[in-house]
């Protein structure tokens, strides 16, 4: 019996250990990825970093729009800015013109930097609502007058009820509650 050098041996054990092309292009993909994946996480921290440095001086709460079909949503878009309203005023250092002064607005044709600049805002929040089946969809929007971007933007679903005060309540709190933690700190 005839003994194996060394690098015989080697060269043996690195056969043995070949590894088939497919592993490799697993492999690959699993880096890509981790990599896109990674990237998107980053971005997606730099945005809410971004929206967390906001700090909103000034307000204005406009009635939402009722976009349904028969406009019978009407006074839940007055009541939802009502709402919101008195919510915001709860927040020290938060400035925010009245109901009256938001609902001068209501059903005109004006640009959001005109609003803005009329009330003495540096935002708007603005809304709609919207009605499928027994669902009632209201849209929240928060925008920088200064350029007109959106800054934040919520849809919120609502089972339709008998009680319009439960959506509005249950989903003005929600609003407001949102603006507090991530955009007003």
């Amino acid at each position: 019996i005839r003994k194996k050098s060394f690098a015989a041996e080697q060269l043996a054990l690195r056969q043995q250990k070949k590894v088939s092309p497919v592993v490799w292009v697993l492999v690959g993909v699993v880096v890509v990825a981790l990599v896109v994946g990674g990237y998107v996480m980053y971005q997606r921290s730099v945005v809410k970093e971004d929206v967390e440095t906001v700090q909103i001086k000034s307000i204005a709460v406009l009635a939402f729009k009722d976009m349904t079909t028969g406009k019978n949503l009407e006074h839940l878009g007055d009541g939802m800015a009502e709402a919101i309203i008195n919510g915001l005023t709860q927040i020290d250092g938060l400035r925010v013109p009245g109901f009256t002064s938001a609902l001068y607005y209501k059903n005109k044709d004006v640009k959001i930097q005109d609003i803005g600049n009329e009330l003495e805002v540096e935002y708007v929040l603005e809304g709609s609502i919207q009605e499928s089946a027994n669902i009632v969809r209201i849209t929240a929007q928060l925008i920088r007058v200064s350029d007109d971007n959106h800054l934040w933007s919520q849809p919120y679903d609502h089972f339709v009820i008998e009680n319009v005060f439960a959506i509005q309540d249950s989903i003005s709190f929600a609003i407001v509650e949102e603006l507090k933690g991530e955009l007003l700190g």
